[in-house]
């Protein structure tokens, strides 16, 4: 998604989440609080598996933290 995002903006950085911040599971064997954030830049694309368990507000905040974390990161 962050690659395709780049690619349609033609921003220079992009950023992606994505996961299961629940309540509820969705089936699969995919563990609520599972997320991917993704970043990608003309270096390339970089993604991290990451897993916050608790409520969807904390699990949603917190892959909010860790993309703007990765944008920091790569623009310093």
């Amino acid at each position: 998604m962050a690659e395709g995002a780049r690619a349609l903006t033609g921003s220079d950085v992009a950023v992606s989440t994505t996961g299961l911040c629940g309540p509820d599971s969705d089936g699969s064997e995919t563990p609520v609080g599972t997320v991917y954030v993704a970043l990608a830049d003309a270096s390339g694309t970089q993604c991290r598996r990451l897993f916050f368990p608790g409520d969807r507000g904390r699990c949603r905040a917190l892959a909010a933290h860790n993309a703007f974390d990765m944008i920091i990161k790569t623009l310093s």
